[in-house]
This record gives C-alpha cells, structure tokens and sequence, in this order.
C-alpha cells in the first residue's frame, strides 16, 4: 500500500507541475505539444515496429526500423520542441543532430531553452551569415544544456517513473484503476499522455495501462 500511495502522489505532484508548465511558461503548451510528436514518431514506432513487427512476427527489417526510431527520441525531441516553438527549422536541426546517445528528456530540455533563444540568436547575427554562425554556435549549446540535464532528469522524473512501475506491479488491480483514472483525466487535459509517459520513462505494466486507458478514451470520445 506504500508503494501506491507513493507512486500516485508522486505521479499528481509531477501532473501539477506539468500543468503549470504548460499553462504558465513562455511557449509551454507548443513545447509539451513538440514532445508528444517526438514520442509518437520515436517510441510508438519502436513498440510496434520492434517489439510487434520484430520480435513478435519475426521481421528483422522492421526490428531494425524500430531499434533505429527509438535510439533517435532525443534527436526528436530537440527538434520538434524547438520547431514547434518557432525556431529556425535548420537551427531545430543542428539542436537535434547534437543530440547523439541524449535521452527524449534531456533533448526535450535542450530543445525548449533552443526554442527560446534561436530567434533572437538569428536577430542579432549579421544578415548573410546568421544561419551557418546559428547552427555552428546552437549545435554544442544544445548539447550542453542536454548533458547537463541528464543527471537531473534522472534523479527527479525517471524517479517518479520507476516509483509508479513498482507500484503497478505490486499491485496491478488497484494501480489499474488509478493510474488508469489519472491518464484518461491526462486525456481530456491540455497535457498529452504521450508526453506524460515519455517524460516519466514509464514501461512495463504502468505503460500498457496508461496505453489501454488512452485508447478507451479515444474511443469514447468518437
């Protein structure tokens, strides 16, 4: 029951920070809107094409898209956060490419202060050169913010994720009905549940039930 308890308070107070961030900070809800992208077009392309496609069916092709989706989330994250934000798509690139072995978290970080900041790198920089001066000086920024947040993201966020894991595998009946609750709310919220589960680095049982309880949402909805 401490484990629960634990793991659902955890999971509420990261939902309200969350909330606040994307209702409050500059350009929040576009940045948490570029993250969701970034988990569909990384992780949902691994899970089917790598572990359905792949392991399931036995396509090595397909395995090896999905092996090759997952591995590039930081890349994503990056890029769309910062696109999605309004910054120059060839600097959102240059902030993604950076991303090599970075995590969907610490890119997302990278490409939000990217997105926050490329606009005025490219208002300031003399007409001609600002794109190339851009990319060159926005590609080591960008990793540096990343690696700098690695450590932070995995002290705090995947923290609460492996605390709500835990919890729906001590108890999945109970966790089920909760967390299943909690992300059908997530739903109707201005948060998306693909960027909640990314964020946390849920898997396991909690993702299968935070993936059932999405898709009964969606399919009431219609």
């Amino acid at each position: 029951m401490l484990e629960i308890i634990k793991g659902v308070g955890l999971l509420l107070i990261t939902l309200l920070l969350f909330s606040l961030f994307s209702l409050k900070a500059p350009k929040g809800d576009k940045a948490m809107s570029g993250l969701a992208g970034a988990a569909i077009a990384s992780f949902l392309v691994e899970a089917i094409h790598r572990y359905i496609g792949g392991n399931f069916l036995g396509i090595a092709f397909l395995n090896e898209v999905g092996v090759s989706s997952g591995s590039m989330a930081g890349t994503a994250a990056a890029i769309l956060v910062s696109l999605n934000m309004g910054a120059n798509p060839i600097f959102s690139v240059a902030a993604g490419v950076a991303m090599l072995n970075i995590g969907i978290l610490p890119g997302f970080f990278a490409g939000y202060i990217i997105g926050l900041i490329a606009p005025a790198i490219e208002k300031k920089l003399p007409e001609g050169i600002n794109i190339v001066a851009g990319a060159l000086a926005i590609a080591p920024l960008a990793r540096i913010i990343a690696v700098a947040a690695t450590p932070v993201v995995n002290a705090t966020l995947l923290s609460v994720g492996q605390a709500v894991t835990a919890a729906a595998e001590q108890s999945p009946y109970v966790m089920g009905f909760l967390l299943g609750g909690i992300m059908k709310i997530i739903c109707t919220s201005p948060l998306s549940s693909m960027s909640i589960t990314a964020m946390l680095g849920l898997n396991g049982l909690a993702m299968g039930i935070s993936a059932i309880a999405c898709t009964l949402w969606f399919q009431s909805a219609c």
